[in-house]
Order: C-alpha cells, then structure tokens, then sequence
C-alpha cells in the first residue's frame, strides 16, 4: 500500500480507570517519515564510510577524550582495529610519531590543530605510514578523513631528491647549492658568522675519459665524490656543477681551513681504481674564497673561488696529467700541454 495511503498519529489518553476515555490525536505523518528518512540517510553515509579506504573520524572532548566514530579502514594504516582505537584511543596516539604527537597534544591542550597536514604512524608490524589528515571542527571535537599517503610522499621525494642531486654521483646540483647557499649567507646577517666556498677542479679528467672511457670516467667521478664527502664535516654541502667541477659550502668555519684544502688534495692525490687493477691518479687545483674577505654576494663569492681555484692552477705551473698503473702501463703518464694563453677560460657562471 503507498505511503500517503497511511498517516501516523500521535495519541494521548487520559481516563483509563473509568468508563470514559479522553483522546487528543495529532498527525506524526510527517514527522515520522522525515525521521524514517534521516535514519536512512545517516545508514547510507554509515555504510559508505565503514567501506571507504580513507579513514573516516570523529573526536569527541566530551565527556572525555574519545573517538565515537573511527571507520573500519584504520587498521590498515595503524594496525589496530577500530573497535580497539575507540575503546582506547591512546593506542592511535602511540603509534603516532614524534612531531605527530606533539602536535595532538598541543592540541588537546587547547592549540589550533591545521585543517591539512601529514602524519607519520608506526603500524603494529612496525612498518611507518603517512597519512594525509583533513580537518573539522565541530561542537566539543573535531572530525576529518585521514588517507594514506606514504607512496605518493615516497614519490615526490624521490622527484625533488631528483631535481636537487647529481645522478651520477648523488652529490647535491648546482640548483640545491644555491639554494643551501642563499639560505646560509641569509643566516649570516643575524649571526656574522663566516661562510666560505671552496672550488675544486680536477686537472687532466678529460684524459681519463678519452684514454680509458667513460664508464672509467664515471667511477673515477664518483669516487671523487665519496672522497670529498668524507674530508669534509657532516654539516658541509659537496655539490657538483660541471664534468669535474665540484663546490663545497662552509658554515662555522674551522679553524684551519687551509688545512681541509690540504686533506682535500692529499685525498684526491691517491690512486682510484679503474677496474681490472688498472689505476689512476689525478691532482685537483683548488680555490677557496669566504664573506669576510669577498662579502655576501653570492655571485661574487663563487667568482672569487674560481678564480682563485685557477690561479692555484697556475701558480703550480704543472701540466694537467693523469697516470696509470696496471697491466696498460704502456699507457701511463699521458700528459696534456698547459692552456694557451690565447684562450679565454670561461667564468663558472657563463657555462
């Protein structure tokens, strides 16, 4: 039978002890189908969360912290159900990690939480995960989605590891060391503190590729870089910004960094291996150059290193060479003529 065939009515009775009853009716017809309707809907957007991969919440201050309301979903990210993280929600903050935590609980301290961030759980396998939180507020709580977003993270990481490496030698580019730079000579105006770079130029690279081939080349490049790496201090950037030109950046200066030129070209000055215990040895001209000599500019800065990378060069006097040892030692000690003077050497930024 349809619907408006039927009316619901609402009825008080009085005078149930006597032979005389007296009935007041109202028609509920309407009431109670927008009610029948809500019940519906809210079963509907139930189900729809309780089957969502995102996490649907809600968090309740009152009459204690609480969740009344954590979709089926968190399990994945927190390894936890989500009867359990209703019935103790600490087990969701436990697996929240550090700078996620501080941030919930200056929040249940009465701080604004962010309408968007990134949170980092530990899953119960001990994997971690990082979830995409979107928030709420409401009456007495807060409510969000919470989506799992640990392989886009990875991904984007990896593109902006990318932009900002050298993919031979995973050293920093050219991009992220002005960027370092920038920031670091930006620091200097509150603390005064020196910032110097050093410039370093392999002499005679380009004969360790035309006689022995690129892929030599390449190990020879990237042992260049892990040797660099480990003469400097952990807080100093090694970048490279050209076939064999690398630019380290100094903050804190020590107290000799003639000394770490030094280290950097008695290291470079060893043999690196080529492979079928064939070897070779290079030199590398250095140039160094700092902002209490030069100023803050950072265009100037590395013009003055390179130039002072080249006048290292020359005042050595020696002629860019490379030698070998090994079963080729036929091919050892090929030597390459200084530059004429005739040719311009081209500034690092002209390149």
């Amino acid at each position: 039978m349809p619907d408006h065939w039927i009316r619901w009515v609402d009825y008080y009775v009085e005078g149930e002890l006597g032979p005389e009853v007296v009935a007041v009716g109202r028609d509920a017809t309407d009431e109670y189908l927008a009610t029948q309707h809500l019940e519906m809907s809210e079963a509907r957007f139930r189900e729809l969360a309780d089957r969502s991969a995102d996490v649907v919440w809600r968090f309740s201050l009152v009459p204690v912290p609480h969740f009344d309301y954590m979709s089926p979903s968190v399990f994945n990210l927190t390894g936890f159900t989500a009867s359990e993280v209703q019935a103790d929600f600490t087990l969701f903050l436990d697996a929240l990690d550090e700078d996620s935590l501080s941030m919930i609980t200056a929040a249940l301290n009465g701080e604004k939480l962010p309408r968007r961030c990134d949170m980092t759980f530990r899953h119960a396998d001990g994997s971690h995960v990082i979830g995409e939180v979107r928030i709420t507020e409401i009456d007495n709580g807060v409510q969000g989605v919470l989506r799992d977003v640990t392989e886009i993270r990875s991904l984007q990481a990896e593109l902006v590891n990318q932009a900002l490496r050298d993919q031979l030698t995973g050293l920093a580019n050219r991009r992220l060391f002005d960027e370092m730079l920038d920031s670091a000579l930006h620091r200097t105006l509150r603390t005064d503190d020196p910032v110097a770079i050093i410039y370093l130029d392999l002499d005679g690279f380009k004969t360790v590729n035309d006689t022995h081939g690129h892929t030599a080349g390449d190990g020879v490049l990237r042992e260049v870089a892990r040797r660099l790496q480990a003469a400097v201090r952990d807080g100093d950037l090694v970048a490279r910004v050209g076939g064999d030109e690398f630019l380290i950046l100094l903050e804190l200066l020590p107290t000799g960094d003639e000394s770490l030129v030094k280290r950097i070209k008695t290291t470079m000055a060893r043999p690196i291996g080529i492979g079928d215990e064939n070897t070779v040895t290079i030199s590398a001209s250095v140039g160094i150059a700092d902002t209490g000599s030069v100023g803050r500019d950072p265009t100037v800065l590395i013009e003055a290193a390179d130039a002072n990378m080249y006048a290292d060069k020359q005042r050595l006097q020696r002629p860019r060479k490379h030698t070998m040892t090994g079963p080729l030692v036929a091919r050892t000690a090929v030597r390459v003529p200084e530059t004429p003077s005739w040719l311009v050497r081209q500034r690092f930024g002209t390149r």
